[in-house]
């Protein structure tokens, strides 16, 4: 079983600022992320310091190239279906069934939208 420093579950914006400072702090640190992100049909996000009105998937791709000299930083295109605490570190297990351990475990998933039903209120 594989064992970081930190996994992160989220590989969207806070996750890969979260990896930025642990990548730089040298912590072996995993993303784990389904690499879609909540905002992928939105054509451009905003309110970002030096990248408004930049596309949410240019902005992951930045993000991500941004981590690539920190060597203590992995990603692993998967989203994890279980985490449990052991005694003093975190089990997570990825939807290959691949279990990985770590000292810490950072939620990073943001959110997921439900809209509500239309109503047609001509019924």
């Amino acid at each position: 079983m594989s064992k970081f420093d930190a996994i992160i579950i989220g590989g969207g914006t806070a996750g890969l600022s979260a990896a930025l400072i642990l990548g730089r702090s040298r912590k072996r640190t995993l993303v784990c992320g389904s690499g879609a992100p909540r905002n992928v049909p939105s054509h451009k996000a905003y309110n970002l310091f030096t990248r408004d009105d930049i596309s949410p998937t240019e902005l992951l791709r930045i993000g991500q190239e941004q981590l690539a000299p920190y060597n203590s930083v992995q990603f692993q295109p998967e989203q994890v279906v279980c985490a449990s605490k052991r005694d003093e570190s975190f089990e997570v297990t990825l939807e290959s069934g691949t279990e990985l351990e770590a000292r810490r475990l950072l939620l990073a998933t943001g959110v997921i939208d439900e809209l509500p039903a239309i109503i047609d209120s001509r019924i």
